[in-house]
């Protein structure tokens, strides 16, 4: 007892200290909690198992602020377990995770994403978690475990069926989670969305410009976009378009695309002319789809109009450029840094490689994975012209009464058709159709190309000339049929000894 006793001022001295030290474990615990999480201790894991809603055993929601494991209601007829089941903000969604993904895996790799937003009809309840799946999910699922696509999708579902503000910060949140959890490369988020979800697309890019390396609406525009066209005109874009669809009709894509032309931006249009509001199916089957995805990258820079090659002795200008919000821009030109370049965008007047680098919440992108080359650019070869199968190139003929149509290929910035040894222009398209017989020959170019010179001539013979052919002779005719004949002739040739029969 007189040990304790002894014992007990040293107990009374340390009992303080215990106290001040407990709170500094408790905050170190809490910032262990809160700070981020290492590689493979995520909440997303692919390993997951996919729970069937139990109406019965409702789940609790989590926290504001927390993203947590989730249920899904089964809506489609494949399996989907291949689609996480999460939920974050009171916001369901699944998440499909790259077929080469470790979690533990110390490896360097860094995945890319395809976020998708779904259209109207696909919404759901909370504890749904699935109908977002129906347009899109078998797709997506195939290209990641094929290996086509060797990154995420995320794909989330709403309530009501159409995107806004706060999901798009959501959607932003769940990124910067798994760029310190998962491996996510913050370089190479996509965005792809049918109908509404087009406009996801969209305004997810409008408001987070810089989280957004492609962007792939479908079925989607509104004159107000035009608005927003400098913030968005260095990124990657594909736009498709129903030409029967009503909503948005043709017309009104077409003024977006010409105002997005008009800027120099950086978009794809691709109209599928027998298609109504359902483009998705065939921007899927795109053979640049995928590709498209792949090579997207932050620090891939766009010259404005597209242009990167210059005629022979034409002035060299271009502006190259990123999109503008980065923390920090580094440029190039053949590997070296260009003194001064740390905006979005740089004036070229020179030919040669140019390529960037961007920083984003601390970390710097690679160098760009596609420079900008500026370079000579060789003069445009003119295609040979032709006329179309089973007709005659001679006139008049008995095919028609009407003339010959002489052919060049479309997708050419300009023709221009003469006679040869004239000056007048007789098309500007890429056919000719004349019943005058003589020489033509045509001139093309592509969009920035630089002058060519003409094609070979194609002559449109004149039966009534020069040196016609002689006549037959001794033309016999068997009936074969009731629908067929047969003729039998001679042709005499220029040596009165020799003879052609057939």
């Amino acid at each position: 007892m007189k040990f304790f006793t002894r014992l007990e001022p040293f107990f009374t001295r340390l009992v303080p200290f215990f106290t001040r030290l407990v709170p500094c474990v408790l905050l170190i615990s809490l910032l262990g909690f809160f700070a981020p999480m290492a590689h493979g201790q995520s909440v997303l894991n692919p390993s997951d198992p996919v729970i069937t809603y139990n109406p019965s055993a409702p789940p609790t929601q989590p926290s504001f602020g927390t993203i947590a494991k989730w249920v899904r209601t089964v809506r489609v007829n494949y399996n989907t377990n291949n689609y996480k089941c999460y939920i974050y903000n009171g916001q369901c969604f699944r998440l499909h995770f790259p077929k080469s993904y470790n979690p533990t895996a110390v490896d360097g790799k860094k995945y890319p994403i395809l976020v998708f937003f779904h259209g109207a009809g696909e919404a759901g309840a909370v504890t749904d978690n699935e109908n977002q799946l129906v347009h899109g999910g078998d797709v997506f699922d195939n290209a990641v475990t094929s290996g086509t696509f060797d990154g995420y999708v995320l794909m989330m579902q709403t309530v009501n069926g159409f995107w806004g503000q706060p999901v798009y910060g959501y959607i932003k949140d769940i990124l910067d989670y798994m760029v310190t959890n998962n491996k996510l490369d913050p370089f190479r988020v996509s965005l792809n969305g049918l109908s509404a979800g087009g406009e996801g697309v969209w305004n997810m890019m409008f408001n987070y410009p810089t989280y957004t390396a492609a962007a792939l609406p479908m079925s989607n525009a509104d004159l107000s976009y035009q608005s927003d066209t400098a913030l968005v005109k260095y990124t990657p874009m594909w736009l498709f378009q129903g030409g029967l669809d009503g909503s948005p009709d043709p017309g009104t894509t077409q003024i977006v695309v010409n105002s997005m032309n008009k800027a120099g931006a950086n978009l794809t249009y691709t109209l599928f002319s027998g298609d109504g509001h359902d483009t998705w199916d065939d921007a899927w089957k795109q053979a640049n789809f995928w590709p498209f995805l792949n090579a997207a990258y932050m620090a891939n820079p766009w010259p404005l109009g597209g242009r990167s090659q210059f005629c022979p002795g034409d002035p060299i200008s271009v502006r190259v450029g990123l999109v503008a919000g980065m923390q920090a821009y580094q440029w190039r030109m053949n590997g070296t840094v260009i003194t001064g370049a740390t905006s979005n965008s740089i004036q070229v007047n020179q030919l040669g490689t140019y390529d960037a680098r961007v920083e984003i919440n601390g970390t710097w992108s690679d160098w760009s994975r596609v420079p900008v080359v500026i370079s000579i650019k060789q003069p445009t070869v003119s295609p040979t012209i032709a006329i179309p199968a089973l007709t005659s190139n001679v006139r008049p003929a008995l095919d028609t009464t009407h003339g010959v149509s002489l052919q060049v290929p479309t997708g050419y910035a300009s023709y221009l058709w003469q006679a040869v040894g004239g000056s007048t222009t007789l098309s500007t398209t890429n056919t000719l159709f004349t019943n005058t017989p003589g020489a033509y020959h045509v001139k093309v170019t592509e969009q920035f190309g630089c002058s060519s010179s003409f094609s070979p001539s194609y002559t449109v013979v004149n039966a009534n000339g020069a040196n016609p052919p002689s006549p037959v002779a001794a033309l016999k005719t068997t009936t074969l049929s009731q629908t067929g004949l047969r003729l039998d002739w001679v042709v005499r040739r220029a040596d009165p000894t020799k003879l052609w029969l057939s």
